[in-house]
């Protein structure tokens, strides 16, 4: 019970950051905040999946962190590796995927964070890792990503081998 006899009640985010303030240093405050805030725009953002339920699975590509199993997402979630990239570089995560995406089209997630996506932009479907910028491009402005190795270009040379996709549907 409350001081005055109420129930007492989980403080707000509001009040939590203020009593933060009140009792810790500015640098304190604003570093909760930022955690709080990406710690819930990570939760909402990479909950959302497609009910498709395909998968690619990469293997023999150059870059090890390609090399994985990865899941369907509908357009509208966000990677969450690219929200932490956005992060980064202080852009709102929602704004650029809007930018960058095709969010009509299908995209794939891997566990270590690594996606392939449709660029909107250049009309071109990219493979990132977890580090951000793209390694990985094709001129395809197909549904899918190609499968076949030889429509894949590699960024750098020292990242060949270049990937072969399998796809499966469930």
């Amino acid at each position: 019970m409350d001081v005055d006899g109420g129930n007492r009640t989980e403080p707000t985010l509001f009040e939590h950051a203020r009593d933060k303030l009140l009792s810790s240093s500015l640098i304190q405050f604003v570093a909760t905040v930022v955690y709080v805030a990406h710690r819930s725009k990570t939760k909402t953002t990479t909950r959302r999946h497609s009910s498709k339920g395909r998968k690619i699975i990469i293997e023999g590509c150059g870059l090890y962190l390609v090399n994985q199993e990865y899941k369907e997402r509908c357009g509208n979630a966000i990677p969450r590796s690219f929200v932490s990239w956005c992060d980064q570089i202080r852009e709102p995560a929602p704004k650029k995927w809007a930018q960058v995406a095709d969010r009509s089209k299908p995209w794939f997630e891997a566990g270590n964070g690594s996606y392939i996506y449709f660029h909107a932009s250049f009309q071109q479907w990219w493979m990132e890792t977890e580090h951000g910028p793209a390694y990985w491009s094709n001129s395809s402005g197909r549904g899918m990503p190609p499968l076949h190795n030889k429509l894949w270009v590699a960024v750098s040379t020292h990242y060949e081998p270049l990937p072969q996709l399998q796809l499966f549907r469930h």
